[in-house]
């Protein structure tokens, strides 16, 4: 095998990971999207609530977390 041949078959199967990758980052970006605009999203008025919100999350998942420990 020439060394053109070598660097196709290292770098064939890496393109086609990155096309994979590509593929599911534009799907996730269409969720978002998608949410956006049937108004499945919460808006803050401020940075404070949006940490105040985010902190009750945390804390709900971290009770959850305990509780099936214990």
């Amino acid at each position: 095998m020439g060394q053109k041949g070598m660097i196709d078959t290292v770098i064939e199967p890496r393109e086609a990971e990155n096309g994979a990758r590509l593929k599911e980052l534009r799907d996730a970006i269409q969720v978002g999207i998608d949410d956006l605009n049937n108004g499945r999203c919460k808006s803050f008025e401020s940075f404070a609530d949006l940490d105040a919100h985010l902190g009750k999350i945390a804390d709900r998942a971290i009770a959850r977390h305990r509780a099936v420990r214990s």
